[in-house]
């Protein structure tokens, strides 16, 4: 259990850094591609707010613009347009939701009539979320002016934003358990070469070696004696 232990351990410090700039590399991923979602809710917005602010500047009466049926905003992906005064109140709207006409908050047109424009996120209840563009806008003849709120549902934006983050963790975590099965034989090929040269060290023989002993030869001549 020691030994398990010890090497778990080895695993999770070898594979930290790599878990961590993974999880860096795919929130940057997921929050590059979240965003372009979303900000793609906003081009035909654009679009469409700025032409019905352009005719209305340049002298087209609103009723040729008006819209001629309604949304219910809570359930359809269809484009509204709604329209105000320059203070800020309700002239016409296309938007419906539980019967009534919804009220874009006046933060928004404030913003719009010192910059000329605002692109935000609208949630006029709970769970209902909308991606609005409001344009200022200033009659050429007169120098009337006022607001031109175009806006659409975000419920398919945020169901494409739902299975990304689907996608992305299950990416994420493929990628945490690659790295840890890398790990596992990262630290037994590394437990391996230990023991070898372990095994090398201790089985290395021992070699005893004597320094030859000089061997004495005397020659016997006959008729001598011969004394060692």
């Amino acid at each position: 259990m020691k030994n398990v232990g010890a090497r778990l351990a080895a695993m999770f410090k070898w594979c930290l850094p790599f878990v961590v700039l993974a999880t860096l590399m795919t929130a940057m991923v997921y929050g590059a591609v979240q965003q372009s979602y979303r900000l793609s809710a906003n081009d035909d917005l654009v679009e469409v707010s700025r032409g019905l602010a352009d005719a209305l500047a340049n002298g087209r009466p609103l009723s040729s613009l008006a819209p001629q049926s309604t949304v219910d905003i809570a359930h359809s992906l269809s484009i509204y347009a709604i329209v105000y005064d320059e203070t800020g109140t309700l002239v016409v709207s296309s938007a419906t939701l539980d019967g009534t006409q919804p009220t874009v908050p006046a933060g928004v047109l404030d913003y719009t009539r010192t910059h000329g424009e605002d692109r935000v996120t609208w949630e006029p209840k709970k769970g209902v979320r909308q991606a609005i563009v409001a344009v200022h806008y200033v009659a050429a003849a007169d120098s009337t002016s006022g607001f031109v709120v175009v806006g659409k549902s975000l419920s398919e934006i945020e169901a494409h934003e739902s299975l990304l983050l689907l996608q992305i963790a299950a990416g994420w975590l493929f990628t945490v358990l690659l790295l840890f099965i890398l790990a596992s034989f990262y630290t037994r090929e590394a437990k391996g070469e230990v023991i070898v040269i372990k095994e090398s060290v201790s089985a290395e023989p021992t070699v005893m070696v004597e320094a030859p002993v000089e061997a004495v030869i005397t020659e016997e001549v006959p008729g001598t004696t011969s004394v060692t």
